[in-house]
C-alpha cells in the first residue's frame, strides 16, 4: 500500500489540571478526532501511569490510524500525538489543544511529519 501519511506531535510545557482528569482527555480525543473528521473506531481507552511517573495515557483508534495523549502529572507535561494516512487540519489540532490544556505559561513544541 502506497499512501501519504501525515503525523502531528505537539509537546506542552506547564499545562493546566485536565491532564489528570480521566473523563476530560477522553473528551478531549473525542473533539479532536471529530474536528478533523475522523470517526473513532474504538476508544479512547485510558490508561493510568506507573506510581513513579504519573499521569495518565489515552488512545483511540481512528478510522485513518490513531492519537494519543501521554499526561506527566508530576511535570505539568502532556504529548498529543496524531497519526492518518489522511490528511487532516494540524490547526484544528493545535487549537483544541491550547483550549484543553493550556495556560497562559503553556509553551507549545510541535513536529510535522507527511511523507508519501
Amino acid at each position: 500500500m502506497i499512501t501519504k501519511r501525515f503525523h502531528h506531535i505537539l509537546d506542552l510545557e506547564n499545562c493546566n489540571a485536565n491532564i489528570e482528569d480521566r473523563e476530560a482527555l477522553r473528551n478531549f480525543v473525542e473533539k479532536i478526532a471529530a474536528s478533523i473528521d475522523m470517526k473513532i473506531s474504538e476508544g479512547p481507552i485510558v490508561a493510568e501511569g506507573v506510581q513513579e511517573n504519573p499521569g495518565l495515557s489515552v488512545l483511540a483508534i481512528i478510522d485513518f490510524s490513531h492519537i494519543s495523549i501521554h499526561t506527566f502529572a508530576k511535570y505539568r507535561e502532556a504529548l498529543v500525538d496524531v497519526f492518518s494516512c489522511k490528511e487532516y487540519d494540524r490547526e484544528k489540532v493545535l487549537a483544541i489543544s491550547k483550549e484543553f490544556l493550556a495556560t497562559p505559561e503553556t509553551k507549545i513544541r510541535h513536529k510535522e511529519v507527511w511523507w508519501g
